[in-house]
């Protein structure tokens, strides 16, 4: 993902949002953005796969989904949360889940 699209962890432990939309796998936080592009984070907690490897597995997977989706999504911070079902979805799912959570955060605005 381009480094304008990113969050650092700084920046995510000061977003505070207004907005929170659940989807069957992610919760995403919606705030307001501070440079006028739409920035990413991915959060998987130990509480969602005690692994390492499964928790990896997952950002890696929101990621590719949301640089995908990068271009058409409007200005603001985008925190995606993992519920615990994200550790046993496949890549189609996680992808279907978070198109559908930026697609609602479209027609919301």
């Amino acid at each position: 993902m381009p480094k304008k699209n990113r969050l650092t962890g700084a920046e995510i432990r000061s977003v505070r949002s207004p907005r929170r939309l659940h989807g069957g796998f992610f919760s995403v936080s919606i705030s307001v953005s501070r440079t006028g592009n739409a920035q990413f984070a991915c959060v998987v907690s130990k509480k969602v796969a005690m692994k390492a490897t499964v928790r990896n597995l997952i950002r890696r997977r929101c990621r590719a989904v949301l640089e995908k989706n990068a271009q058409s999504t409007p200005p603001g911070v985008y925190m995606f949360l993992a519920k615990k079902d994200a550790a046993e979805a496949t890549y189609q799912e996680l992808a279907h889940d978070i198109e559908m959570l930026l697609r609602e955060a479209r027609g919301a605005r």
